[in-house]
């Protein structure tokens, strides 16, 4: 692609070869946001806008084909949609809202009588992708409500009118496919962003059946092994989990990993990751053995797990063998959590002061089961470090009242042991 533009700047301008460009600018653009270079998706969207904008205007002063100009109006509606993902992607939620908004005022300023394009870029399917992108950015402000609007739009756009009444009475498994107006893919990933906004409120059931439709529509026009399965199927099992549906977790997740091992390659951070769940599935059933042998495997995708999820796994293998009294792996586990989380956190976070306590807690378990002097020594520094932790926050922790006990617990079992 760069190189066809290079070319281009040498040949002869013309309307067709900028408008050759214009549309060369937006798929340039599109990879180097997916390739996460957003800095440069961002620059080469800004000069695709501007030459779309120049060709409104040539096509508006010197042209007599109104088709024209309402296939410029879609195209450039369609930049500002992909310029918006850009924003949200860079944490830029109001430049991405003025995106989407420019986007349907673009597509309001076709006429009505205009004939629609054959391609699959339709004034419909634009308009849905402006709703979803503006409700994922009123969902991360937590205006919840604007973001339902939305996402419901959206559908409702998506589907036939026959869909309406389903879109708002909120009855997602009566929502019918066999009429979209755009494609299949559109709505199920419609349907995903609404599934995380029921998330979010808190609404397990609804979000369920949100990305339970999600799956079934992926699963309907997609290879097997394709990625968004594997998301979608996540997804449905992280709920399942959630609503304690151990069994139909168990297979949701197990496809997950399965897809992420056979489309992004076993070292992957999502391969990892639908391997932690798994691990943490079967720890919740009280099948500790499984789970350590999961979470061993995690481990050994090592170019994946990193920072937050090293953590966790850690976190979650010193759980598993707490859970069947072997204290001392457990808190060499913990330990090791302690140490991802001292790079990770800054010095005063309550999570490290919360680990400490609970390091504490398992030491001075040991030392009742061993009446090892050392451990008990190891337990009163956890402590102190924890409420310094804890004073520096104000105390305004839960676990405070608990810590000033366990200190006391300390002091009697010293006395006793010497």
């Amino acid at each position: 692609l760069e190189e066809f533009l290079r070319l281009s700047q040498s040949t002869p301008t013309s309307f067709a070869s900028d408008h050759s460009r214009a549309t060369t600018l937006h798929k340039l653009g599109t990879l180097q946001w997916k390739c996460g270079r957003y800095f440069f998706s961002e620059h080469i969207f800004t000069d695709c806008i501007h030459l779309y904008e120049r060709l409104l205007d040539e096509s508006a002063l010197h042209h007599d084909d109104p088709g024209m100009y309402s296939l410029l109006a879609i195209e450039l509606a369609h930049v500002f949609v992909s310029t918006g993902r850009v924003f949200i992607s860079k944490g830029e939620g109001d430049a991405a809202m003025q995106c989407y908004n420019e986007s349907v005022r673009l597509l309001s300023s076709i006429p009505k009588s205009a004939s629609s394009p054959t391609t699959l870029i339709t004034p419909a399917r634009i308009f849905s992708q402006a709703c979803v992108g503006a409700g994922r950015v009123l969902a991360s402000q937590g205006r919840l409500k604007a973001a339902l609007k939305r996402y419901k739009r959206a559908l409702k756009n998506q589907l036939a009118p026959a869909n309406d009444t389903a879109v708002a009475d909120e009855d997602i498994s009566a929502l019918s496919i066999d009429e979209a107006r755009v494609p299949l893919n559109d709505i199920a990933e419609t349907l995903s962003h609404l599934g995380r906004l029921y998330e979010q409120r808190n609404d397990l059931t609804c979000a369920l059946e949100c990305h339970a439709k999600a799956l079934a529509i992926y699963r309907s026009v997609l290879d097997p092994c394709a990625v968004d399965i594997g998301y979608a199927s996540n997804n449905v099992g992280q709920l399942y989990l959630r609503l304690g549906h151990v069994v139909e977790a168990e297979q949701a997740l197990t496809m997950a990993h399965q897809v992420f091992s056979f489309s992004l390659g076993k070292n992957h951070r999502n391969t990892a990751d639908a391997l932690l769940s798994l691990g943490q599935l079967y720890a919740s059933q009280g099948r500790h053995k499984k789970a350590l042998a999961t979470y061993k495997r995690v481990l050994r995708a090592e170019p994946a797990v990193f920072g937050q999820l090293l953590a966790v796994t850690f976190h979650s293998i010193a759980c598993s063998y707490e859970a069947t009294f072997r204290l001392d792996k457990a808190l060499k586990y913990y330990k090791r959590e302690f140490s991802v989380l001292n790079t990770t956190l800054p010095p005063c976070h309550l999570s490290r002061a919360r680990l400490l306590h609970h390091m504490a807690k398992i030491a001075m378990q040991a030392v009742d089961s061993k009446g090892e002097f050392v451990l008990l020594e190891q337990a009163a520094y956890w402590l102190e470090e924890a409420a310094e932790i804890y004073d520096h926050n104000d105390g305004e922790d839960l676990l405070y009242e608990e810590l000033l006990h366990l200190d006391a617990s300390i002091e009697d079992t010293r006395l006793r042991m010497e």
